[in-house]
C-alpha cells in the first residue's frame, strides 16, 4: 500500500521562561506569539528543546510516497530512522528515500518536527512520536537546512511530483487546477 509522507521542519523559537512560541523582532529582541504573557522574552531557543507546540511555524520540506501498510506511528519511526544522520542498515526503498532527502541538503529531523503519514500528523519527540491535534501553521521561510517545497504562490498548495514539471515550465509557481486554487484561496496562509 502506498502512503504519502510529508516532513515539516519546525522553525519556531520558544521563550526561555515560559516555553511559549516567540517571534524575532530584531537583533536579540523577541516577542510572544500569543497575547497574555506577563513578561518580555529575554532569550529564545529553537523549538526542538521542548518539542512541537500548537502555533509553531512548520515548513514543508520533503514529500515522498512510501510502501508501508503499518500504523502511522510505525511508518513515522521507519522514516525517521532512514533519515537519521547515521542510518542503520537500510532496505533499498529507505536508502533511496534517505538519498533523496540528503540531496536536498536538509537538516536531520529533530524534536519538534512533524511528519504527516497519510493524513495523520505526528510530532517527533525526544523519543518516538506524539499525535498532533488540529492543523499546523504553515510557513515558507528558508533557512540553512530548511528549504520549502515548491508550492502555489496564491493558495500555498504543495506541488506534487506530477505538477513540478508544469510549474517549472510555466516559469512560476501557480496551481495547474485553477478551480481547486480558487477553492483554497480563502484558506489560512502560513
Amino acid at each position: 500500500m502506498m502512503t504519502t509522507v510529508t516532513i515539516y521542519h519546525n522553525v519556531e523559537h520558544d521563550c526561555w521562561v515560559c516555553r511559549q512560541p516567540v517571534i524575532r523582532l530584531g537583533a536579540g529582541e523577541w516577542a510572544h506569539l500569543h497575547q497574555g504573557a506577563d513578561h518580555m522574552p529575554a532569550a529564545a531557543f529553537p523549538a526542538g528543546r521542548f518539542g512541537y507546540q500548537p502555533g509553531h511555524a512548520m515548513v514543508p520540506v520533503f514529500r515522498a510516497d512510501v510502501t508501508d501498510g503499518r500504523a502511522p506511528e510505525a511508518v513515522a519511526q521507519r522514516i525517521a530512522g532512514a533519515l537519521d544522520p547515521v542510518p542503520a542498515v537500510l532496505g533499498s526503498e529507505d536508502r533511496g528515500l534517505a538519498s533523496d532527502y540528503r540531496s536536498l541538503r536538509l537538516r536531520p529531523l529533530v524534536a519538534g518536527d512533524v511528519i504527516d503519514v497519510g493524513g495523520t500528523l505526528l510530532a517527533k519527540a525526544r523519543s518516538g512520536f506524539a499525535p498532533v491535534t488540529g492543523k499546523i501553521r504553515l510557513s515558507w521561510v528558508a533557512w540553512p537546512g530548511t528549504v520549502p517545497l515548491p508550492h502555489c504562490a496564491r493558495c500555498h498548495a504543495i506541488a506534487g511530483p506530477a505538477e513540478l514539471e508544469a510549474l517549472n515550465m510555466a516559469g512560476g509557481l501557480a496551481c495547474r487546477d485553477v478551480v481547486a486554487c480558487a477553492d483554497r484561496a480563502n484558506a489560512p496562509r502560513g
